[in-house]
């Protein structure tokens, strides 16, 4: 799996994932990560748990939304 070669790049490629418009491969590492990151924060909760949590935030458009207003906090 290819990321970008700068910042910018791959802010682009994860906005694109977040869109729905990234490959499953990318998908699943976006996954990965935001579930191992869910994981750490709370480990009472079964990582195959925080897999399932992390890809409906994915899915649903949750995580763009929290993306989105992340960016905009940094922006104010």
């Amino acid at each position: 799996i290819r990321a970008g070669e700068t910042v910018a790049e791959s802010a682009k490629i994860v906005r694109a994932i977040l869109e729905g418009r990234g490959s499953r491969a990318q998908e699943d590492v976006v996954v990965a990560n935001a579930a191992l990151a869910l994981f750490c924060r709370d480990g009472a909760v079964p990582l195959k748990e925080r897999v399932v949590e992390a890809r409906e935030s994915v899915r649903s458009g949750r995580a763009l939304k929290a993306l989105e207003a992340s960016v905009a906090s940094l922006q104010e």
